[in-house]
């Protein structure tokens, strides 16, 4: 899961997250130390993760809202994996008791706000001029989704 999310941040442009991805990024979001999540990969042929999606409690966020993140396998985009890994995680998300979605990408991550919006998520708030950690400002927007 780390490798294939590394592969997105040294891609550049579709995430926030930028650097190194530390091996234990994803432990918390597995076993849910301390926090509501949930989490869900699609494996490929060979026992590959083609992507991965999860929903997680943010402290930014009200604790009945859930913020989730998509990554999918470089050029395994638009092959309908994010829409599988959705229909489980919108199921657990509601059944852990979140009544929404948050889905906050940067603004010039097109393919990331029309697959949200494709999947019901309706604009919420936009942050204007957002840094990165390489200092390069960005907006960023936030879509929601009532479950």
């Amino acid at each position: 899961m780390v490798s294939l999310l590394q592969e997105v941040v040294d891609a550049g442009g579709t995430t926030a997250i930028q650097g190194i991805v530390p091996t234990d990024y994803f432990d918390a979001i597995i076993t849910g130390a301390g926090e509501t999540t949930c989490c869900f990969v699609a494996i490929a042929p060979k026992d590959m993760i083609a992507g991965l999606q999860y929903v997680r409690h943010s402290a930014n966020l009200p604790p009945n809202v859930g913020s989730i993140a998509t990554f999918a396998l470089l050029g395994a985009t638009q092959r309908g994996i994010g829409a599988m890994l959705f229909k489980a995680t919108l199921q657990e998300a509601a059944s852990i008791g979140f009544i929404e979605i948050d889905a906050t990408i940067r603004a010039d991550n097109t393919s990331g706000l029309a697959y949200y919006s494709k999947l019901g998520f309706s604009d919420f708030e936009v942050s204007r001029d957002v840094p990165l950690a390489d200092g390069k400002r960005v907006d960023r927007i936030s879509k929601r989704l009532t479950l």
